[in-house]
């Protein structure tokens, strides 16, 4: 399961939660969690931002490359 998904999933059971927050948990309890997944997004897309991207051209240059290595 991709990250994403599984925060996605978490803010719908907390969303749940919230709405009958009186039967699993305090107010205050569920804003922190609320702050902690926030966190973990943030987290999350700053990190995607620092991989490196995929270069499609790239593919090709390595192929043509390989080719060359058999042939000499």
């Amino acid at each position: 399961m991709r990250y994403k998904d599984a925060l996605s999933i978490i803010k719908g059971d907390l969303l749940e939660i919230r709405d009958h927050h009186q039967e699993f948990a305090f107010e205050f309890e569920i804003g922190l969690i609320e702050t902690l997944l926030t966190t973990l997004e943030l987290k999350l897309h700053a990190f995607k931002q620092i991989l490196p991207k995929l270069d499609s051209r790239r593919g090709l240059l390595n192929v043509g490359g390989s080719m060359l290595k058999t042939l000499f």
